[in-house]
C-alpha cells in the first residue's frame, strides 16, 4: 500500500462507488478533482499526512 502511485491510479483504486460520504480535496490539481468520494479510512489517513506535512513545514520556518 505504500508505493508511490500516480493520482489517476490512487482515485481509481480507491474508489468506493456504495459510499456516499464525500470531502473537498484541496490540493486538486483541476475542478474535476475537487469532488470525489473516499472510503472513511482513506480520508483519514489523508487527514493525518496533511497534518504531519504542515506540521515538517511548520518547524522549518
Amino acid at each position: 500500500m505504500g508505493e508511490s502511485v500516480s493520482g489517476e491510479v490512487f482515485l481509481r483504486n480507491h474508489y468506493a462507488p456504495t459510499d456516499e460520504r464525500s470531502f473537498v480535496w484541496p490540493m486538486a490539481p483541476g475542478k474535476g478533482w475537487v469532488r470525489t468520494v473516499w472510503r472513511m479510512d482513506d480520508q483519514q489517513q489523508w487527514e493525518d499526512r496533511a497534518r504531519a506535512n504542515a506540521d515538517a513545514l511548520d518547524g522549518l520556518f
